[in-house]
């Protein structure tokens, strides 16, 4: 299979803690202590500049821009990817803190065929046919960042700044193959990131869900079906505890219009699963051996924590000193949105100042 990071053409948390784990303290086997969280983290409702650029497939992607509330200039721009079936003002809330403790622009969009973003058409709302095209609506918005079109009022300087990538689940793994593509050079017009931070990235699979057994033999038949019936959405949707177990959490994601529900696409599994795969390889690591990066991860019911673990030390392994995880506590997997947002909105402040 291809590797997702290149240009395209169109189980649980475990028992014992790998070596190069931190907590939220810092480092307990000796290593590079985590990045310290910024203060304050509490901001007023965020005032986005919304804007619209071009998917390179021909439909329109809906961003935002936050720029720090206090005023002054930004340091560094920062762009983020969004988890699968929600849209990227769930987060606005988090980033707005990341944007004022930093001091940084963050600007976020709606992935194809999610919230504000299309196609439009209904038979697509959600679909992931090739999970490249991600990369290329991230590098898109990266393009559009650093030469704005025409009217959307994004101010033009941001194109110097250094960038920093970041994403939540699905986004996290995008954000990795946007910053695996730009160290491959395979792309000149995307800069090198000066720092990369994931949120519970969608690697792989968590193991502490239990599957059906009708579950597990899509799962492993999965690219037979993918090949035969990539539209078909066979996929259970996903349960909003897993997501987060809080009552408040669930609410507001109930009553969000924007956020898609029902059943999923095979091909969007299908398309998750596979990149995961092909950014978990030695490839990537050594790919990632100069790249600051910060990995924030509960031990959740969605993703699982060991690859994610894994990735990190694979990138220790290959030479980056400057690789942290951070061990949540608890199993939510959207912690971007529940109450523990603003505390990992400031380790994310920390970890971007730092790299600029």
């Amino acid at each position: 299979m291809e590797s997702p990071f290149r240009c395209s053409s169109k189980a649980g948390r475990p028992a014992a803690a790998v070596s190069i784990v931190c907590d939220a303290t810092g480092d307990a086997a000796g290593l590079r202590p985590a990045p310290p969280l910024v203060q304050p983290l509490k901001p007023a409702a965020p005032a986005a500049l919304p804007f619209k650029l071009a998917s390179p497939r021909g439909h329109d992607l809906a961003a935002h821009l936050l720029m720090p509330a206090c005023g002054a200039p930004p340091r560094g721009l920062v762009v983020f990817a969004h988890g699968l079936n929600e849209h990227s003002c769930r987060k606005l809330r988090a980033l707005q803190a990341v944007a004022d403790a930093a001091r940084v622009a963050v600007a976020a969009a709606d992935a194809s065929g999610h919230g504000l973003s299309g196609p439009a058409v209904p038979a697509m709302r959600g679909v992931v046919r090739d999970y490249r095209h991600l990369v290329d609506d991230a590098a898109a918005l990266v393009a559009a960042l650093r030469s704005p079109p025409p009217g959307s009022g994004v101010p033009p300087f941001l194109g110097g700044l250094p960038l920093v990538l970041g994403g939540y689940s699905m986004g996290g793994a995008t954000a990795l193959a946007l910053a695996l593509r730009a160290a491959s050079g395979c792309d000149p017009a995307l800069p090198r990131p000066a720092g990369l931070f994931l949120v519970a990235p969608a690697l792989a699979l968590s193991e502490q869900r239990s599957y059906t057994l009708a579950e597990r033999l899509k799962l492993a038949c999965g690219g037979v079906i993918n090949a035969v019936a990539p539209l078909a959405r066979l996929v259970e949707p996903l349960p909003v505890r897993a997501l987060h177990s809080c009552p408040c959490f669930a609410e507001e994601y109930e009553a969000d219009a924007l956020v898609l529900r029902g059943p999923i696409a095979v091909c969007t599994l299908h398309s998750i699963v596979a990149a995961g795969r092909a950014l978990s390889t030695g490839q990537a690591a050594g790919a990632l051996s100069s790249l600051p990066l910060l990995v924030c991860s509960p031990g959740d019911r969605l993703v699982d924590y060991g690859a994610v673990a894994a990735l990190v030390k694979a990138a220790r392994a290959a030479g980056n000193t400057n690789a942290a995880l951070v061990t949540l506590p608890g199993d939510a997997h959207d912690v971007l949105s529940g109450p523990e947002g603003p505390a990992v909105a400031g380790r994310i402040a920390g970890f971007v100042a730092s790299v600029l």
